[in-house]
Parts: C-alpha cells; sequence; structure tokens
C-alpha cells in the first residue's frame, strides 16, 4: 500500500493529487484536482493522505478554527473529520462509467452500451454485475420510493423504473408538446430524469437540453424547474433532500449550482476531469461522478455538510 502526502495550500484551496495504481498492468496514472473547501468553516489544513491499494479509499485530517455557526459542533479540539471517503473503482470490462448512483447499502454504475448494472460497495469493492434487458446511461436512486430511475441510450422519451434487485418495475413515455418550435426542440433530447416528491405525490425531474421540466409519473409536464435558456447545455439536475443540484455547461466550461433555503453556490469542474452525473445521499448532500482518462471513475464530495467543494 502506498501513502501519499498531499502539499497545503491557501486558505481557500488544496491542490490535491491521487495516484491511482492499477496492479495488473503496473502502471500508475496521476490525476490532478483542486479540492475547495469554503472558508468560512475551515482556515487551515494539515495534510491529507491518500492510500492506494488497486483503488484507493481516503482518510484526512483538517486542523482549523472554526467561525462559530450551526457547524460548530462538528468540531472537536481544533479537529474535524469529514463523513465522506471518496471512491475509486474501476469497471470490470474496462469501459467508462457514465452514470451511478448511492442507495442504501451500494454503488450502483452503468456504462451506456452494456446492458451490466455494476454493483459496488461504499469502498469500491466489486459485489455483482447484474444483466438486464437494455443498456442504461443514466441512473438515478429514488430513497423515498426505494427503486431506481433510468434512462436508456436506445429511447429518449421514456423513463424505466427499476425496483431493488434491478428487475424493470415499469416506465414511463413523456408527453411532449410538439405545438410550439422553441418547447419541441428544447425537449428533443432528455439529458437526465431523477426523482423528487411534491405534496407526497412522486414527480420525475427532467433535464432537457435548455430547461429543467417536472412531470408526473404518467409522464405530464407540471411545469419548469429552471425555464429555457440558449446560453447553456444542460446536463443534470438533482435534489438531495432539500438541496438543488444542477450541472450546466457554458462557454466550453462545466458549472455546478448547489441552492438551498440558505445559500446558492456556483463553482466550475477542473477541466482535467469530466462531471459525467450528480449523486444525490437523500440527506441533502451531493456528490459527482467524476472521470480521469476514460477508465478511472471517482465518487467526491460537491456540497457536503454546508461545505461547497468547487471553485467559484
Amino acid at each position: 500500500m502506498k501513502t501519499a502526502l498531499i502539499p497545503c495550500g491557501n486558505n481557500t484551496r488544496i491542490f490535491l493529487r491521487y495516484i491511482i495504481a492499477d496492479q495488473k498492468n503496473k502502471s500508475t496514472a496521476f490525476c490532478n484536482l483542486w479540492h475547495y473547501l469554503h472558508t468560512l468553516n475551515i482556515m487551515k489544513y494539515k495534510a491529507f493522505n491518500v492510500l492506494l491499494n488497486n483503488r484507493f479509499t481516503f482518510s484526512h485530517a483538517v486542523y482549523g478554527e472554526a467561525h462559530k455557526s450551526e457547524k460548530s459542533n462538528r468540531w472537536r479540539r481544533g479537529l474535524l473529520m469529514f463523513d465522506f471517503i471518496p471512491v475509486s473503482f474501476v469497471l470490470p470490462n474496462r469501459l467508462a462509467a457514465v452514470s451511478c448512483t448511492i442507495s442504501k447499502d451500494k454503488i450502483v454504475a452503468c456504462d451506456g452500451i452494456t446492458n451490466c448494472l455494476f454493483c459496488f460497495d461504499k469502498h469500491g469493492n466489486l459485489l455483482e454485475i447484474k444483466e438486464g434487458i437494455r443498456n442504461y446511461r443514466k441512473l438515478h436512486y429514488d430513497f423515498v420510493n426505494c427503486r431506481y430511475l433510468a434512462l436508456s441510450g436506445n429511447d429518449n422519451r421514456r423513463v424505466y423504473f427499476l425496483n431493488c434487485c434491478f428487475d424493470e418495475v415499469g416506465s414511463v413515455n413523456l408527453i411532449i408538446d410538439d405545438s410550439d418550435d422553441e418547447d419541441a426542440e428544447d425537449t428533443a433530447e432528455i439529458m437526465d430524469a431523477s426523482p423528487d416528491t411534491r405534496d407526497g405525490e412522486s414527480i420525475i425531474i427532467i433535464t432537457h437540453r435548455r430547461s429543467v421540466r417536472a412531470y408526473t409519473i404518467n409522464g405530464v409536464e407540471v411545469g419548469f424547474v429552471r425555464p429555457i435558456d440558449e446560453s447553456r447545455l444542460n446536463m443534470n439536475f438533482i435534489y438531495s433532500g432539500l438541496t438543488e443540484a444542477f450541472h450546466y455547461i457554458r462557454n466550453s466550461i462545466s458549472f455546478v449550482n448547489i441552492r438551498n433555503s440558505v445559500n446558492s453556490f456556483t463553482g466550475s469542474v477542473p477541466e482535467a476531469f469530466s462531471l459525467r452525473t450528480l449523486i444525490s445521499d437523500g440527506e441533502g448532500d451531493v456528490f459527482g461522478l467524476f472521470g480521469y482518462k476514460y477508465i478511472y471513475n471517482y465518487i467526491l464530495p460537491i456540497y457536503e455538510n454546508g461545505i461547497f467543494v468547487l471553485p467559484a
């Protein structure tokens, strides 16, 4: 097992260097990621340790002084330990994971090409491979109804529902109004589909190219979540508890916007990485599936415990 000591940055960021060791071909890939932490919560950084062994686990200690806030009870003797353990994994078929989701006890990923769903534990160890009847390009877990929502690469109007055994238990074909040319062009493509609940009723949040809209589980449009904006290309939109997370591209730069009842943050994704999908933990935190050099997949925090970690 190798250990990499991470150099400290200034008060607003740390440059992280991840070393991913592939034990099969003995090659080593070096990945760089700017890890930004909110300065109101963390003032100094001591060190980060990255432990590597064909995957990496992540343990770190952050020393500093916190401002008096509702988060102050997380500080103990100047030491803050984050709840998350970022995960690295490689699909056994060596394809890139195009989407993944976190359920109550596992990570589930898909490659968008094969009919397989890959199940990992919270440390990135492969548990099993489930073969279905179609390929999926987007996957989200519905914590309220204990099911998965999925999009297939072969159908651009249909959302699929999977149970916890990954069997398809239903689907809905979205009812699109083609009478308006602007609406018809915008809704011609579904970029993502994620779950939400309003007034006790399940709804589907559909990310279109230029807008984000809510639909009933019967496929009827309810209204806009984000209006049409021709200046951006939308990628993902999810709810995690009361937190909204929106991933879009503007001027060839990938951005993530986080909103809740208290704050709104917007930051950019480091150029070396591609953000493939947003991930909800169902309780207000947001993670991202990041890709590097195609086959390397990382689940890293974007917004956790009130801390936004992307550069503003």
